[in-house]
């Protein structure tokens, strides 16, 4: 879902947690959850055996960073290029002294 979507999908609510967070309009819509109707009956339920918006695993929350995600990969592939943009920026500034 984070893959498939951007930042034009979030939206900001308290509705959900009682704070206010952005969530994946899609992850609210596939639980069923209509935050202008949820808003408007005085706020969240924490009843999970009872609601959808207990049911957190299913209700995805993401910030603006959302945009610059578009795969999925290991997480040994990222920590490597974090290592490698690191050292690359740290050659970069040693060689400014």
């Amino acid at each position: 879902m984070i893959v498939d979507h951007g930042a034009d999908d979030l939206v900001v609510s308290a509705a959900i947690t009682g704070a206010n967070a952005s969530w994946l309009r899609p992850s609210l819509d596939a639980n069923g959850i209509d935050l202008s109707t949820h808003e408007r009956s005085g706020g969240p339920d924490y009843n999970a055996a009872q609601n959808a918006q207990g049911r957190w695993k299913d209700i995805w929350a993401a910030g603006q960073g959302i945009q610059v995600i578009h795969e999925i990969e290991p997480t040994a592939a990222i920590v490597t290029r974090m290592r490698d943009e690191y050292a690359a920026a740290a050659d970069r500034l040693q060689s400014l002294r």
